[in-house]
């Protein structure tokens, strides 16, 4: 039913103009209606749909589709006005003969006693469920509790019984059944209500709902407070319970479970069981064993691959967690090498993917420098990681001579191998530190450090006659035996011509011989002292091994 705001206003108007009873039978059949719409099978399951206004205890039948069993329970509504002086007969809300209390949800409640003296000893609600149970369905039931502030005793063993036909109480004993759900908690708060929820398998045609105690006193735990002064005197020897709020909806199961099903030797992981009921984690090889109780498994290093089972209220799902083994290899232990030698890293794990930590991903490396070598190696998508650390040793140092041409008989060449313990040259078998090589060759030499180093050099040596010449700057002729001729000096040296012009260009002194000199005269006449031009021309073999010709002119001082 849809309602303008104007209409509302209308029924508000009206029931002020009523007397206060129609008033709330009107409003109270409307919200009955508007509840008509929800899924639970509990009817009226929070009280509000009223047949009269509760004047007194005992009443709960005024609250539509429920009974007291046989016996007699109550039903609070803030409709009630308390008497006074209060009395046992205060039904009202928030204040009533049983303490004070807010409803749940509304403004009724049911209460009950589930421990008393004998004249008041239980007491239960009941309703017929709007349409029988089906046989092996699950439903949840839910109800909310709250022990009453003037309330002397707390008990456990508040529960709720399905049955085919109505339950009866002779009297005000105990309705002995075993209950399908039950608080096996002592319920002791008075300052706010408890929710508790039930999940139950029906075995199929169950048509009514009964709420109390269903245990004997024996079987009943039973605290005692210090409660304050009542106006009801039945309060000071009671445990009295408000109800509110009772739902009862089938269930139709459902289960997912979130986490990883394949993990390393050695890990933990947790499995997440997703659902709209309750349940408890065992595994396949002890499934009645509980494991974990909650949506939550700490899986906690399996040996083997294990299936875990989540056990729900009607519905198991197994799952299999597959444990893969970690890759066993070694590096081996740390090592002191020559610092010229190479170490080889090999690894050779099947199905294995590597990750040197100079970015390699070979299965194996060339270590050819100290430091740390570290290499993580994944299988399966477990990974281990291993370490080895390369310490180096000095090795001699060997810088042979650059220059490797000689010119036999002419030209030699000194090989340093430098600094080291015992040396050992090829060919010729000298051990010195140093050789003369004056004909060309292959030569090596190994070399030995005191810490057992070695290292070796090779160089080639090879004949490479270039040409040299020598001529002076100046020459002094008189006879006294030094310096008192002019010529040139030369080897691989051909084709020799040398001219030698005074200032004005005249030709002085000329030869085609190398050893021929100038003795400084022209004509048989000394030549005077001053500056002189030689030219000298002649084939000579160059730096590629070829002769060429070439010349050399310069200036040369006659001394006298």
């Amino acid at each position: 039913m849809y309602l303008r705001k104007n209409d509302l206003k209308k029924i508000f108007n009206f029931g002020f103009m009523k007397s206060r009873p129609h008033y709330l039978l009107f409003l109270l059949a409307f919200c009955w209606s508007s509840s008509s719409f929800t899924q639970s099978l509990i009817p009226n399951g929070s009280f509000e749909q009223l047949l009269g206004c509760p004047t007194t205890s005992g009443e709960i039948t005024l609250a539509q589709s429920w009974s007291a069993a046989g016996g007699t329970s109550d039903l609070f509504n803030f409709c009630h006005v308390n008497g006074i002086p209060s009395t046992c007969n205060d039904v009202s809300i928030p204040t009533n003969f049983a303490g004070h209390s807010n409803a749940f949800s509304g403004s009724s409640y049911a209460g009950l006693v589930s421990h008393g003296p004998s004249t008041f000893m239980r007491s239960y609600i009941q309703t017929q469920l709007i349409q029988n149970l089906q046989t092996d369905s699950l439903y949840r039931l839910i109800v909310n509790y709250r022990r009453s502030s003037n309330s002397k005793y707390a008990t456990n063993n508040l529960g709720a019984v399905f049955s085919t036909s109505a339950l009866n109480q002779i009297g005000s004993n105990p309705i002995l059944v075993a209950p399908q759900a039950e608080v096996t908690s002592v319920i002791a708060d008075t300052g706010s209500w408890s929710t508790h929820e039930f999940y139950y398998i029906a075995a199929g045609g169950e048509a009514y709902l009964t709420i109390g105690n269903f245990r004997s006193d024996a079987q009943t735990s039973i605290i005692t407070f210090i409660n304050p002064p009542v106006t009801c005197s039945l309060m000071d020897d009671a445990a009295y319970y408000y109800v509110d709020d009772l739902s009862l909806i089938k269930v139709t199961e459902t289960i997912e479970i979130l986490g990883d099903t394949a993990i390393c030797l050695g890990e933990q992981i947790s499995l997440n069981a997703i659902t709209n009921t309750e349940g408890f984690w065992s595994t396949a090889t002890q499934p009645n064993d509980t494991l974990a109780n909650g949506s939550n498994v700490l899986v906690e290093s399996p040996l083997n691959n294990t299936t875990y089972i989540w056990n729900g209220i009607n519905t198991t799902l197994p799952i299999n967690v597959s444990v893969t083994p970690e890759p066993v290899f070694d590096l081996g232990t740390d090592t002191i090498v020559c610092s010229n030698d190479t170490v080889v890293l090999v690894l050779n794990i099947p199905n294995a993917t590597y990750l040197w930590s100079s970015g390699s991903t070979s299965a194996d490396i060339n270590a050819t420098a100290p430091g740390h070598y570290i290499v993580t190696v994944t299988v399966e998508g477990c990974a281990v990681s291993d370490s080895i650390h390369l310490e180096s040793l000095n090795v001699p140092t060997i810088i042979l001579n650059n220059d490797t041409n000689v010119c036999s008989g002419v030209k030699e060449i000194l090989l340093d191998a430098g600094n080291a313990t015992s040396y050992l040259w090829s060919p010729g078998g000298e051990t010195s530190q140093t050789i003369n090589v004056t004909t060309p060759d292959l030569y090596s030499v190994e070399v030995i450090l005191a810490n057992g180093c070695e290292n070796s050099a090779t160089v080639s040596i090879t004949e490479l006659c270039t040409d040299l010449i020598f001529v002076p700057g100046a020459f002094t002729p008189n006879g006294d035996g030094k310096n008192d001729y002019f010529y040139a000096q030369g080897i691989q040296i051909s084709n020799f011509k040398m001219r030698i012009y005074n200032r004005w260009g005249q030709t002085v002194f000329e030869s085609d011989y190398i050893q021929n000199p100038w003795d400084g005269s022209y004509e048989g006449r000394n030549c005077q002292a001053g500056v002189y031009t030689y030219m000298i021309t002649y084939d000579g073999i160059g730096s590629d091994n070829l002769k060429k010709p070439r010349s050399k002119t310069g200036n040369i001082l006659l001394i006298r």
